[in-house]
């Protein structure tokens, strides 16, 4: 396996131009892709930490909705029992004013009746 001269001279440009192609390759990476990429990592990062703190923010409000849900059941049961116990003195009271209504109403009418029979012993004595 002997090389000639030319094929020696055609495999080592071939080399050279091989690593020429490498080396603008590497510096066209590094001059202006690594520069778009790197910024586009760090947008990446800093959209990612925005959604992480969004995530915290919400996690901490939907918790806080949650105990103000509970204080609000709970408020409401108080009201629901002190709206019931008013209801109660509501009707007791109601049940009271009824009864002496009708006491004063049998009162009334047995003055009426005592008043007539009077008036009619009057009338039948003059």
């Amino acid at each position: 396996m002997i090389y000639s001269i030319e094929e020696i001279i055609v495999f080592v440009f071939r080399i050279i131009n091989f690593f020429v192609i490498v080396g603008l390759i590497i510096y066209v990476f590094k001059r202006y892709l690594l520069k778009i990429i790197l910024a586009q990592i760090e947008e990446k990062k800093a959209l990612i930490h925005g959604l992480i703190s969004t995530d915290r923010m919400l996690i901490r409000q939907r918790n806080a909705m949650s105990r103000k849900i509970a204080e609000d059941q709970e408020d409401q049961s108080c009201l629901k029992e002190k709206l019931m116990r008013w209801r109660a003195a509501i009707d007791e009271n109601k049940a009271q004013l009824y009864d002496i209504r009708e006491k004063r109403r049998a009162f009334f009418e047995e003055l009426i009746t005592k008043q007539a029979g009077k008036n009619q012993e009057a009338g039948a004595g003059a």
